[in-house]
């Protein structure tokens, strides 16, 4: 590990048996290391990605999400790993949650027959980090990634994404809660609602309805400080139970 508070890197190197290093120069050099994640803000991540990468050595990069704050950055930074032969990979993405990869597989199998209409709800309270004050986009950037994520990770991408924001009452940026529509070439809707601003019944919820059944779930990540077991409810058309 490293970290810029040399404490910080010591204590933990010392009470989880690790080596520390001094920097993250030092830590790319070492041609023992060849996969780093990284845990930067977006605003200064596709930088010190670039330079890990000029550096060479590095096999791979976790890098979290968002990648960028801008499109462009995030494109840049693809092309730079892609030359240089870099394994790019995101972090702390939907796609990933128990809930989704179960109900892949279920969709997959064609337990749901066609969707209809897909949904992802968030009633969550955010406290943004510091870095973020300054930035303009703070909902679509920081939270509704996870759910278009999701989205495009069970229905492909959209022929048309239509979107909302609207800022928090006295807060500096104009995007913090946000509401989306996915239209796919099929007919398929995906509904997004994300509500940053809420203080009761925090948590997240999908739904898809299909043309053979229905299935529906909870992320648990908002339950704090630890989360909870994420969740998934599966029922068939022909199913009695079904109404």
């Amino acid at each position: 590990i490293t970290s810029r508070d040399a404490e910080r890197r010591a204590a933990l190197a010392a009470a989880h048996g690790i080596h520390a290093f001094a920097g993250w120069e030092e830590m790319v050099d070492d041609p023992a290391v060849e996969v780093i994640d990284i845990a930067y803000p977006p605003h200064v991540q596709p930088e010190l990605i670039g330079a890990i990468v000029a550096r060479g050595g590095v096999r791979g990069i976790l890098a979290q999400k968002p990648l960028a704050a801008t499109l462009a950055e995030a494109e840049a930074t693809v092309r730079a790993c892609e030359e240089g032969g870099v394994v790019l990979a995101l972090n702390q993405h939907m796609c990933w949650d128990h809930s989704i990869r179960a109900f892949k597989r279920l969709l997959d199998e064609g337990r749901l027959g066609d969707p209809v209409m897909a949904q992802i709800t968030m009633h969550a309270r955010v406290g943004w980090m510091p870095y973020a004050d300054g930035y303009p986009r703070k909902g679509m950037l920081i939270m509704s990634v996870h759910h278009l994520d999701a989205f495009r990770f069970l229905f492909g991408d959209p022929s048309e994404v239509v979107a909302s924001v609207r800022g928090a009452p006295g807060g500096k940026g104009a995007d913090e809660s946000a509401t989306y529509t996915l239209r796919y070439p099929d007919g398929l809707l995906a509904v997004g609602i994300d509500n940053t601003y809420t203080s009761l019944d925090q948590g997240i919820e999908w739904r898809v309805d299909g043309t053979a059944g229905t299935a529906r779930g909870t992320v648990g990540w908002p339950d704090h400080p630890w989360g909870s077991p994420s969740t998934l409810r599966y029922v068939a058309a022909e199913d009695p139970e079904h109404v």
